[in-house]
């Protein structure tokens, strides 16, 4: 991953965004390659939500922050993971895995000091058991199902 500067993560979390990055494979041969997008194979994104006590079924509420990104306390936030792995013959390599640790670890280290990570989720197709495998071993549990949807939040 590409570093970010810390000013650009806190207007991301303002601003109620999201970091994305592309997952690229890099083999020894193109170690000193410029050129990654021969090794793309998909891409990972993390979103950011405040969460706020009171107002919905499991003890939160999620709405958007003021504008002005200002708060007297330190805002806490949901981070939601989206992961795909496009190509098929990349999965199950444990890239997604990787992924997943690296963007967490960066996250929590370069979160701007007046906000903090609550928890992270993933909301994912009932039916992908292997992404449910995925997030289960690295801790995540079911919080809720999404029944309309066709989904369940871990």
């Amino acid at each position: 991953m590409q570093p970010c500067s810390r000013a650009h993560l806190h207007d991301a979390l303002c601003a109620q965004t999201r970091l994305a990055f592309i997952i690229c494979t890099v083999g020894a041969d193109d170690a000193g390659d410029a050129d990654l997008t021969r090794g793309m194979v998909g891409d990972i994104n993390l979103f950011f939500h405040e969460i706020h006590d009171g107002g919905s079924e499991d003890g939160d509420s999620t709405t958007p922050a003021p504008s002005d990104g200002a708060a007297a306390l330190p805002r806490r936030l949901a981070a939601e993971f989206n992961i795909m792995i496009a190509d098929a013959a990349h999965r199950r390599r444990g890239l997604a895995r990787e992924a997943i640790s690296l963007l967490a670890r960066y996250a929590l280290e370069a979160l701007p000091a007046r906000a903090e990570i609550a928890r992270f989720e993933a909301r994912l197709d009932a039916t992908n058991h292997a992404s449910r495998h995925l997030f289960e071993g690295l801790g995540f549990s079911l919080r809720r199902e999404l029944a309309v949807f066709g989904q369940i939040e871990l």
